[in-house]
């Protein structure tokens, strides 16, 4: 029985993706799924169309609600052409070519003519918040990882969302909070696509695409950091900046969304839990749970405010740009189930992650003075906290601020046991501190 030839064209590409999540997990393609058209077959040029690409993963049962995941390629369908995969059976009968609309600047130019001028129709929405500018030059940013994005002119980008949950896209739904109330500290959006509920693949509207301005000159705050160490800068003054930046982007995110309230008791209960498995993973984190459970203990007996926020907050989610901070990439973790990555936690979750952005910093440049070393992490640390506290007018919340640093350190730990063994050391070194006890990575000389 022949196969199908998209499904054979898109399978080795989806496997080699750089934002393909199931390297090294047994995985097979089972369907790629269309979605409505944005340009038809038949008028001038190159015809697009998003589809869904259906991945079945079988090292879990398959009624595992995590043995599928879906991810999404927008297809340009036309004539021969280099950067097509292949072709595939036409409409009409013949023959057509099909490939990756990122690949190939052509269809990157269609891709922004269509989007700017469709109408909600046909099961696809385009929202625009403003008016999208016209002839703008297309080029695909390289650096994108787990999303896709095309840079227009100087003017915009547009992030092509890979792997996809039913649903509203929270990164979507802060920017479009923020731009609406006049926020600074992200980029503001100019629109989205959205598509309708697909039977038996999508239940909900979700959302496939955001349009962002694009942000001139902007510099990514890790190597911000790194440039600034390694030249013996100090880093105080933009650390204090990114606090301010962060606070305003909290105040926003609680006005749009509101604010509840959670026990202490439960977040003692959940950071201890994950300890407990990071350990079964990582056995150099056994020492220290006594000392993790009597920190994270320390929350218990009082109610802890939550809100929206980041969830996967650090120096490479924040771009220092001519205008300031702009903080990006609000899906958080990615490995996370949407409903938890969705679920409202307390500002201080985003706060440590900056701070253990710091940790990293300094373990990342070689330096002839540990000391000197040291002495730029605490000031940027401070500087950081006084800058949020700036910004929000409420004291530092010690006792929880030392809670999420310690549940984050724990899971790098994790993070770089399966991935980076040679850095367990940096994350290690923090627990130990938080958790006052004694851990090494028995597994290096």
């Amino acid at each position: 029985m022949p196969g199908d030839p998209l499904l054979d064209l898109v399978r080795p590409r989806l496997a080699a993706a750089r934002w393909f999540g199931g390297k090294g997990r047994p995985a097979e393609l089972t369907e790629v799924i269309p979605l409505p058209w944005l340009v038809a077959p038949g008028t001038a040029g190159l015809a697009i169309r998003p589809a869904l690409a259906r991945v079945r993963y079988t090292d879990v049962p398959a009624n595992d609600g995590h043995a599928d995941e879906l991810y999404q390629v927008v297809l340009a369908y036309g004539p021969e052409r280099p950067v097509a995969w292949g072709p595939v059976p036409g409409d009409g009968g013949g023959r057509v070519w099909v490939g990756d609309v990122a690949d190939d600047p052509e269809a990157c130019a269609v891709l922004w003519e269509a989007l700017r001028t469709a109408s909600s129709d046909d099961g696809l929405h385009v929202e625009r918040l403003e008016e999208w500018p016209v002839g703008l030059t297309a080029r695909r940013f390289t650096g994108e990882q787990s999303n896709t994005s095309l840079l227009y002119g100087d003017t915009a980008l547009l992030k092509i969302f890979r792997k996809i949950d039913a649903g509203p896209n929270l990164d979507i739904d802060v920017h479009r909070a923020l731009t609406r109330r006049g926020s600074r500290a992200a980029a503001r959006m100019l629109g989205a696509v959205t598509v309708d509920p697909v039977p038996d693949v999508l239940p909900a509207a979700t959302d496939l695409v955001m349009v962002v301005e694009q942000l001139g000159g902007a510099v990514d705050g890790w190597q911000a950091a790194l440039d600034a160490l390694a030249a013996g800068r100090s880093f105080s003054a933009e650390a204090h900046s990114l606090g301010a930046a962060l606070a305003q982007v909290h105040a926003v995110l609680a006005e749009a969304f509101g604010t509840s309230r959670t026990s202490g008791e439960r977040l003692a209960a959940t950071w201890s839990s994950q300890a407990r498995s990071y350990a079964e993973v990582a056995p150099a984190l056994s020492p220290a749970l006594p000392g993790l459970q009597s920190l994270f203990s320390r929350v218990s007996g009082r109610e802890v405010d939550t809100q929206r926020v980041h969830g996967d907050c650090h120096l490479g989610q924040a771009l220092l740009t001519p205008e300031g901070w702009k903080i990006i990439d609000f899906e958080g973790e990615p490995v996370k189930p949407l409903a938890e990555r969705a679920r409202p936690d307390s500002v201080w979750r985003d706060v440590a992650g900056l701070l253990r952005s710091f940790d990293y910093a300094i373990a990342s440049v070689p330096h002839a003075d540990p000391a000197a070393a040291a002495a730029w992490h605490d000031a940027c640390r401070s500087a950081l906290l006084a800058g949020y506290v700036d910004g929000t007018g409420a004291p530092i919340d010690a006792v929880l601020l030392a809670g999420y640093e310690a549940d984050r350190a724990a899971y790098e730990v994790v993070y770089e046991t399966r991935n980076r063994p040679e850095w367990v050391s940096i994350p290690l070194r923090a627990v130990g501190r938080l958790a006052g006890a004694d851990v090494t990575d028995r597994r290096r000389p």
